[in-house]
């Protein structure tokens, strides 16, 4: 038991040497790791504004609903509204 303690305890003095120690904030000279720098507009393309279409063509594309023909022709005036059945005054 005695020797296993020596041994533990000679494997703790030891980790020391491995421990990696911070370099002197003082020292000008000291080694330090490389910077890693990347540019936030790293692939970056600028914008390019299209050339807008005539304002009669964006207005056929956006009247006609869906699936159908665009209807060239005023809208008819709906019928009038008959009143309420049996209604008299």
């Amino acid at each position: 038991m005695a020797s296993r303690f020596l041994l533990s305890l000679a494997a703790l003095a030891a980790l020391p040497a491995f421990a990696q120690t911070a370099p002197d904030p003082t020292n000008a000279q000291a080694p330090t790791a490389p910077l890693d720098h990347r540019s936030s507009f790293e692939g970056y393309q600028r914008f390019e504004a299209e050339k807008p279409a005539s304002w009669r063509a964006s207005n056929r594309a956006v009247g006609a609903p869906a699936g159908r023909a665009v209807d060239t022709a005023p809208a008819a005036a709906p019928p009038p509204a008959a009143g309420p059945a049996g209604h008299k005054h």
